[in-house]
């Protein structure tokens, strides 16, 4: 009570100390800036300064609130239409880029020929002429055409048109012979003149040849000593002569057909140890000659044998063949000469010669040697020369069945038929 009557004696109003805990929270005025505090507006200063209070007197427990920022409404400020001007585009024209041609190299051959080749150029006939392969490899490929520094040149293959010592101490052995080749191929045209005598000659691993076409007429001795070859290859249809062509071939086993032209055939398959079948020939063979054809091909022995109507040659045709057992063999008219033509045949057994062959004179020898043979009917003609040892050799007691004999037909019928019956 003193303190409140000196405070009303003194004029100061007496102030009600404020429960902490249970301060109004101040309110915002309207009008904002304004703090209401217990009911009572007290005005909220507004700039940064700071006015004290009077000492001595109470500073009541007021919570100061900074004032709410201002929503996004009222900050937001209008935008401005801002007009955004039209980009024409530039067009820059493309640079064209130039890239240098290439240059189309030119072929040139000298390389290789260098490189496999003895040989000799011919610039006035514009033709290269291959003398001799010196390569290395086992297959080799043959061009129609060689090109150097931008000549084409035509190839020839060097002639061995002779086999001999002496010619290939002089020529050599041509520039395919004996090189140990197993495959030769040929470019396709490539012009290999009229004759390819002896071109693989002593090729003993020769497999594959491949391109023979053309006009070709001679194929003497071409595959002589080629031992791996067995191939069945096409005789070009130009072809005339095939004498020894696969002689001494110890693996050759295959039926050829023989093109109409060939005229001769002599010694083609001789030595060719495993042969066993008769070649095709055509309707219109016009060959003439299987002389030594067959000679020595031990494992020979085909179901048929049918020899060509317009041969008037076989002599020692097929002797040496041992394994041969046919017992019907038809000679036709034109067959002139069968001297030694089954010698040495020890497998034959029975033989029928009994048709009629006027034309037959030569026939000296032609089953010497046929130690099997039990039976043989034969026809001898009017212009028989010689029979001289026919049965010479035969299976002792071999019966002999002459169909027909003219007594002035041989000069000489010496052992013709010693031990026959």
């Amino acid at each position: 009570m003193i303190i409140a009557l000196l405070c009303v004696a003194l004029g100061i109003s007496t102030l009600t100390p404020m429960d902490e805990t249970a301060s109004p929270e101040p309110t915002e005025d309207p009008n904002g800036g304004t703090v209401v505090i217990g009911g009572t507006s007290t005005p909220v200063a507004t700039s940064a300064t700071t006015t004290d209070a009077p000492k001595g007197t109470a500073t009541p427990n007021v919570k100061t609130t900074a004032s709410p920022a201002p929503t996004a409404k009222e900050t937001e400020k209008p935008e401005t239409a801002t007009a955004t001007p039209t980009m024409t585009p530039t067009v820059v024209p493309a640079t064209p880029t130039v890239v240098p041609a290439t240059p189309t190299p030119v072929p040139d051959d000298l390389a290789e020929l260098d490189a496999n080749w003895k040989y000799k150029i011919d610039v006035y006939e514009n033709s290269i002429t291959l003398n001799d392969y010196i390569g290395k490899s086992p297959n080799v490929y043959i061009k129609k055409e060689y090109v150097i520094e931008g000549q084409t040149l035509k190839t020839i293959l060097k002639k061995a048109i002779k086999w001999g010592a002496q010619y290939v101490a002089e020529h050599g052995e041509g520039p395919l012979a004996a090189k140990g080749f197993e495959s030769v191929e040929f470019e396709d045209g490539f012009d290999f003149g009229e004759n390819i005598d002896y071109m693989f000659w002593g090729d003993r691993k020769l497999t594959k040849v491949v391109g023979l076409k053309g006009n070709i007429k001679s194929m003497v001795n071409t595959f002589t000593d080629c031992d791996a070859f067995n191939q069945n290859i096409v005789i070009p249809s130009t072809v005339t002569d095939m004498g020894g062509c696969f002689k001494d071939c110890d693996n050759f086993n295959q039926q050829l057909t023989i093109p109409n032209e060939v005229t001769s055939m002599a010694y083609c398959f001789m030595w060719c140890q495993n042969l066993q079948v008769f070649p095709k020939f055509g309707v219109l063979s016009k060959c003439e000659s299987l002389a030594g054809t067959f000679k020595n091909c031990e494992k020979f022995n085909p179901e048929t044998i049918v020899i060509p109507e317009r041969v008037n040659n076989i002599s020692s045709a097929f002797s040496g063949c041992k394994a041969l057992n046919i017992k019907k063999i038809e000679i036709p008219e034109s067959v002139k000469n069968a001297n030694y033509a089954f010698e040495g045949c020890t497998s034959l057994f029975e033989i029928d010669m009994s048709y009629q062959n006027a034309d037959l004179c030569e026939m000296k020898y032609m089953f010497y040697n046929c130690s099997s043979l039990q039976s043989a009917r034969l026809f001898f003609g009017t212009n028989v020369k010689t029979i001289e040892g026919i049965m010479k050799g035969c299976a002792s007691g071999a019966i002999v069945s002459i169909i027909s004999m003219s007594w002035g037909m041989a000069d000489n019928c010496d052992h013709a038929f010693d031990n026959c019956t």
